[in-house]
C-alpha cells in the first residue's frame, strides 16, 4: 500500500533534498515537502526536514529524513 509520494520540485533540486508531495493514511492526510537541513550540526544530524505545508505561506515541521545509499545491480553505491 502506498501511503505517500514524493516528486522532486524541479529537475535540478532532487539531489539536494527539495521535494513535495502527500502523505495519507486513515489518520494523516498531509501536503508535504522535504527541504535541505543546512544547519547540520554533525554527520549523524538529518540531512533533510520534513514540513507539512499549511498553506501558501505556513509550514511545520513533521518529522526528519536521512539519505541513504543504495547499491545498484552491479555493486556500486550512490
Amino acid at each position: 500500500m502506498v501511503i505517500g509520494e514524493l516528486t522532486p520540485t524541479n529537475q535540478d533540486t532532487s539531489v539536494d533534498g527539495q521535494f513535495t508531495g502527500y502523505l495519507k493514511t486513515l489518520a494523516i492526510d498531509l501536503w508535504i515537502r522535504t527541504i535541505p537541513n543546512r544547519d547540520k550540526p554533525s554527520d549523524r544530524a538529518p540531512d533533510l526536514l520534513v514540513q507539512a505545508v499549511l498553506s501558501k505561506r505556513q509550514c511545520v515541521e513533521v518529522g526528519r529524513a536521512w539519505w541513504k545509499p543504495f547499491k545498484r545491480e552491479d555493486g556500486t553505491s550512490t
